[in-house]
């Protein structure tokens, strides 16, 4: 079978949608917190856009994804996905469906912060770049914010 074949199965299995509760946003809480954003608390607000991905058969949250409205131009995206639903297209829907109503936000750039190789190789693959001082590293791994120009703008090479 294709790989994108098997994508579209995934994909299949859960949806995309925005936050409607309390429990839903404080399950997102703990994938984040599973992922190493431990300090992260989700509260709802004007300037967050949120949604979660949602396991159809067994209606768990599997991921999610915050977009921090920074002004009229900019936003920072948080995003995670459990551990046990990656490499499954998840992030990807995540990522497609936040920068799609940011896009009609009229927002320019959104940022994102990888907090690992595996992170950054998907935000790369995404169309991110680093942006800034890259000097800083933990145990090797490059620590900088990675940025993605959403609107018909040229990016800077």
């Amino acid at each position: 079978m294709a790989l994108k074949s098997i994508r579209r199965e995934e994909e299949s299995k859960f949806i995309i949608k925005r936050i409607e509760t309390e429990e839903e946003r404080n399950q997102l809480t703990k994938i984040f917190r599973e992922a190493g954003m431990k300090r992260v608390k989700l509260e709802p607000s004007e300037k967050c856009i949120e949604f979660v991905a949602v396991e159809k058969e067994t209606k768990k949250i599997i991921g999610g994804s915050v977009s921090i409205l920074e002004n009229h131009k900019n936003a920072e995206i948080l995003t995670a996905v459990s551990f046990l639903h990656r490499r499954r297209g998840v992030g990807s829907a995540l990522l497609r469906e936040t920068e799609s109503e940011l896009k009609k936000l009229g927002v320019e750039t959104a940022t994102i912060l990888p907090l690992s190789q595996g992170a950054y190789e998907f935000l790369k693959k995404h169309g991110y770049h680093y942006t800034g001082d890259v000097e800083q590293r933990i145990a090797g791994f490059v620590v900088a914010y990675m940025e993605k120009h959403l609107q018909n703008t040229p990016n800077p090479k």
